[in-house]
């Protein structure tokens, strides 16, 4: 069987579903960058209806309010679903080691963890660890917390599934003028 093509116009639902078989049942989906109408919170969102564990992340007061809202809608569904809230920021090393921890400590494996994350276009700012802003939010942080909750990634390997790492990021930098 070939694999599914997508397009700009395919919709959340329909990716979900062209996986569903994928991802039902999965007790850990783990997504970062989850703000409201964007790839993370879609993608929570139509993953909730098959998986029985999503968690989501967040690295302010926003991020944490949408966490929330994200929690609500996921819980509407009928099947049993669980939500975690991790709060964290890709560009903090010290905070990306923390979340990690927390996330060792989840007593379940992680079938899937979908980087979305990434920082605005901006001006050049460095973070506190003195690494450029974009750069640390949508590749050094993601990086280190991939290879950081690694072992409970390698916990959800069996002889019929792969556990699974995506980067989902627009290369905005791209479309940028200067």
């Amino acid at each position: 069987m070939s694999p599914p093509e997508f397009s700009f116009t395919t919709t959340a639902e329909e990716v979900a579903a062209a996986f569903a078989n994928e991802i039902t049942g999965k007790m850990v989906l783990l997504i970062t960058g989850t703000s409201i109408g964007g790839i993370g919170f879609e993608a929570a969102r139509v993953i909730a209806k098959h998986a029985n564990l999503v968690i989501i992340t967040g690295y302010n007061g926003e991020r944490q309010a949408t966490q929330m809202i994200c929690r609500k809608l996921l819980l509407r569904k009928k099947s049993p679903l669980l939500t975690f809230a991790l709060s964290f920021s890709t560009s903090s090393l010290t905070a990306v080691r923390q979340a990690a921890a927390e996330g060792q400590r989840l007593s379940r494996p992680i079938h899937v963890l979908i980087h979305n994350a990434a920082a605005p276009i901006g001006p050049f700012k460095l973070t506190v660890d003195h690494l450029d802003t974009q750069m640390a939010t949508s590749h050094f942080g993601p990086f280190l917390f991939t290879k950081l909750i690694s072992p409970r990634l390698l916990a959800a390997e069996t002889t019929s599934y792969t556990p699974r790492v995506i980067l989902s990021q627009v290369p905005r930098t791209h479309f940028a003028r200067a």
